[in-house]
C-alpha cells in the first residue's frame, strides 16, 4: 500500500487519494526525489521478489538486495 500511495501521488499529486493519509509528509518527501518510471519499476521488482520467496531464496540476501533496491530507486533520505 505504501508503494501504491507513492506512485497515486506521484502521478496526480493529490493527497486524498493517499491510503495513508498519515504519512503524507514522507510520501511528498520521496515524490520529490523519485521518478515515476522508477517508482513503478520498483513495484514490478518487489513483486517479483516475491514471488520467488516461495522458492526458497535465501531470505537474508533477498532482504539485502530488496533494501539496495529501495534506496538506489526512492533516494536516501537523512534523518
Amino acid at each position: 500500500m505504501w508503494l501504491r500511495d507513492i506512485a497515486v501521488f506521484k502521478a496526480t499529486g493529490r493527497a486524498d487519494f493517499l491510503i495513508n493519509r498519515d504519512r503524507e509528509h514522507e510520501i511528498r518527501e520521496i515524490c520529490s526525489g523519485a521518478a515515476l518510471k522508477d517508482i513503478l519499476k520498483l513495484g514490478r521488482e518487489l513483486y517479483n521478489i516475491k514471488r520467488k520467496l516461495d522458492f526458497n531464496l535465501n531470505r537474508q540476501l533477498t532482504f539485502n538486495y530488496t533494501s539496495m533496491l529501495l534506496k538506489k530507486m526512492l533516494g536516501r533520505r537523512n534523518n
